[in-house]
C-alpha cells in the first residue's frame, strides 16, 4: 500500500502498528508512572529543519524509512499560502529508531540541502529545562563566590601576626 495524505501530513498506512512491550503494558495497568518518565527520556518524535521550500513529505520520508518504521511525517506549512516553512516532524514507531536517525541523518541531503535534526521537545519542557539550568548556574556561582571569600578570609587570617 501507499501513503495516505491528510492535512499536510503523510500517514504511512502500510506500516505496522507500534508494539508495546510487556513492561510498558504492565506500567500502564498498575498505574505506575516510572515507565512513562523512561519513555519520555527516549523520544520517538524528531524535529527536522533546513528542508527546501519545495520539498514534500514524500521527499523526506525515504531517508527516515531507511532507519525504521515511520508512523507519521509532517512538513509545517503556512496556513494562508500552503508554502513550506522549511521544517517539520517525523514520528517513529520505536524510540531506538528516532535515536539512530538523530545520530545518522544529521546533515543528510534532501533535495540538495543538508537537513538538521533535533529531538522534538515541547516548548514548555525546553523553558522548564532552561529555568532549572539557570537556577543551578546561579546557585553554583554563589557557592563559588562564598568559597573564594572564605579562602580569602582564611589567607588573611594566616598572614596576620
Amino acid at each position: 500500500g501507499g501513503s495516505e495524505r491528510s492535512g499536510g501530513a503523510v500517514l504511512c498506512g502500510d506500516e505496522e502498528e507500534p508494539q508495546t512491550s510487556e513492561r510498558e503494558e504492565h506500567a500502564w495497568t498498575d498505574g505506575r508512572t516510572v515507565s512513562r518518565v523512561e519513555e519520555n527520556d527516549f523520544p520517538q518524535r524528531v524535529f527536522f529543519t533546513n528542508v527546501h521550500y519545495d520539498a514534500t513529505e514524500e521527499d523526506v520520508l525515504p531517508a527516515f524509512k531507511a532507519i525504521g518504521t515511520v508512523v507519521g511525517c509532517k512538513i509545517v506549512r503556512d496556513w494562508k499560502t500552503g508554502q513550506s516553512k522549511g521544517w517539520g516532524f517525523v514520528t517513529f514507531a520505536n524510540s531506538l529508531h528516532a535515536t539512530v536517525a538523530l545520530d545518522t541523518l544529521q546533515g543528510y541531503h534532501v533535495n540538495g540541502r543538508p537537513i538538521r535534526l533535533d529531538e522534538a521537545t515541547s516548548l514548555a519542557r525546553k523553558r522548564k529545562e532552561a529555568k532549572v539550568a539557570a537556577a543551578y548556574a546561579k546557585r553554583e556561582a554563589k557557592r563559588q563566590a562564598a568559597r573564594a571569600l572564605l579562602e580569602a578570609e582564611q589567607g588573611d587570617a594566616q598572614q596576620a601576626p
